[in-house]
């Protein structure tokens, strides 16, 4: 989760600890740090607790933005998958570092104020086909891919649908996710006005810049207006359309080369962009900032590699910190 960019990547670590500093002067200000629960070790780690794990998530990604914009790396076009896109936000200058952690404080502080138990499930049907199964109180919660689904709600009725689903297509995928809480569902209702009053005057909306165009997995579309708390409970409360909005990115830029790096913890989006991307008939390159149980500060250097061979201008100044040293006594060799 970034513990070796802390360690040897300034502009990760500087980013980071801004962040933490950020979240201390709120008035709730939080009793952990970031970077000490980033740090932990794997068994005594609490980030699979929402309160803590929507802003370390959210930290984590807008210091990946802050290293790559060192090596010289933007973005022309950005999109977010739920939660994501508070950090895609940023990327577009829509919201500050310090706006963006704050949104994401609160979110996962609202996490915890959802008492109704729920459930998500992975489906390997398409949003339409996905939706004749559903159950009474279950719903369709994230658009991932053109046979990628998530689904939300009571947890009766996510079993209740992974169960006629698997009855009619024993061989489709179906599985119930590690959550106990429905995000994207009616149950986010419940916290999402509170929500919005508490970001209300911490989130302030910015015109849109030409530069970097911002594609909404709230709207399924390019959004021509700025992203303010409303916005931001809607993208609490809404179901994710990340195929949609990815689709409709990659006709809008068709004939340009683009390479897709996805700026989080792993690769969590790997397939659903190769897939949109084959579905569209595109040849694009697709590249994780960081991966599953490897080394961060090793990730990042195989992304950079990446990058290169696909073109992409790397300043690779970050790499070598400190005034360069000439050697001036090495043997000749004759």
């Amino acid at each position: 989760m970034g513990a070796e960019l802390i360690q040897h990547n300034e502009a990760f670590r500087t980013a980071f600890r801004r962040l933490d500093q950020t979240l201390q002067t709120l008035p709730d200000a939080p009793q952990w740090s970031l970077e000490s629960e980033i740090l932990k070790p794997l068994e005594s780690s609490t980030l699979s607790r929402a309160m803590i794990s929507q802003p370390a998530n959210t930290a984590l990604q807008i210091a990946l933005v802050d290293m790559w914009a060192a090596f010289g790396v933007g973005p022309a076009a950005v999109i977010g998958h739920s939660s994501g896109e508070i950090a895609a936000a940023y990327a577009a200058k829509l919201l500050s570092a310090e706006e963006a952690i704050t949104a994401a404080y609160y979110r996962g502080q609202m996490m915890e104020e959802v008492t109704v138990p729920g459930a998500m499930a992975g489906v390997g049907l398409s949003w339409k086909d996905t939706e004749s199964f559903l159950q009474h109180g279950a719903v369709l919660a994230c658009e991932n891919s053109p046979t990628s689904t998530t689904i939300s709600g009571d947890l009766e009725a996510v079993q209740s649908t992974i169960r006629a689903i698997h009855e009619a297509n024993p061989n489709t995928m179906a599985r119930q996710s590690k959550v106990d809480r429905a995000y994207h569902s009616p149950h986010m209702k419940t916290v999402g006005g509170r929500y919005y009053q508490l970001i209300k005057d911490r989130t302030l909306a910015k015109p849109l810049r030409d530069e970097v165009q911002f594609f909404s997995s709230v709207l399924g579309k390019k959004i021509d207006l700025p992203t303010d708390a409303q916005y931001w409970q809607m993208n609490l409360e809404s179901p994710v359309r990340f195929y949609t909005a990815l689709a409709r990115m990659i006709e809008a830029r068709t004939g340009q080369t683009d390479v897709f790096l996805e700026v989080g913890p792993q690769g969590a989006l790997a397939y659903p962009v190769r897939q949109t991307l084959a579905e569209a008939g595109i040849k694009a390159s697709y590249i994780a900032s960081l991966a599953r149980k490897q080394d961060a500060l090793e990730a990042v250097l195989s992304a950079i590699g990446n990058l290169y061979a696909n073109h992409v201008r790397i300043d690779c100044t970050p790499l070598f910190p400190g005034s360069p040293e000439l050697l001036t006594d090495l043997p000749v060799d004759r």
